[in-house]
């Protein structure tokens, strides 16, 4: 079977124009990838880096209590604080004296929320919560959720959602 040069020259403008194309198609595909300036639905304000005060102590709590509703927090827990709205927290309790001046460990420590619901904690509020986690966890190697007690806390999936920000 012989090959014409008219085959090999049709031949030829067929491959030259699949490759035109396709370099235009990528090229097309390269430039709608090119990440345009996306435009905020709402403006969210960031969270100010919470900031405790000194009566706030730092130690290893063994229970950590949520609690939604003044009433329902156990007489034992020391120390509480309560976080207003605003994200501003409160001494409520202040933390019993230590067997040791090393450490500062307690049987619970509690949180006083706002409202019933974590979901509806605004960024401040929420940034100083996972600053308390944080203070009063310590480094035990039981898993922060099995310590975390919820008292009048609505739902407690949103726990869970909380809890992956808590490094």
């Amino acid at each position: 079977m012989a090959v014409s040069w008219r085959q090999l020259a049709l031949g030829s403008v067929i491959a030259t124009a699949l490759i035109v194309g396709l370099e235009r198609s990528l090229q097309r595909s390269a430039e709608a990838a090119v990440p345009r300036p996306v435009v905020p639905l709402l403006a969210v304000d960031e969270p100010k880096e919470p900031r405790l005060p000194p009566t706030v102590p730092t130690g290893q709590a063994w229970l950590l209590y949520l609690v939604g509703d003044a009433a329902r927090l156990p007489p034992r827990v020391a120390p509480v604080v309560a976080i207003r709205a605003s994200g501003e927290p409160i001494s409520h309790r202040a933390a019993p004296l230590s067997e040791s001046p090393e450490t500062q460990d307690w049987l619970g420590a509690g949180v006083l929320l706002p409202g019933p619901r974590l979901a509806d904690l605004g960024p401040n509020a929420r940034a100083l919560l996972l600053e308390l986690i944080r203070r009063w966890r310590g480094d035990s190697r039981v898993p922060l959720r099995s310590r975390v007690v919820l008292l009048g806390v609505e739902d407690p999936s949103e726990l869970e959602v909380l809890l992956r920000f808590a490094r």
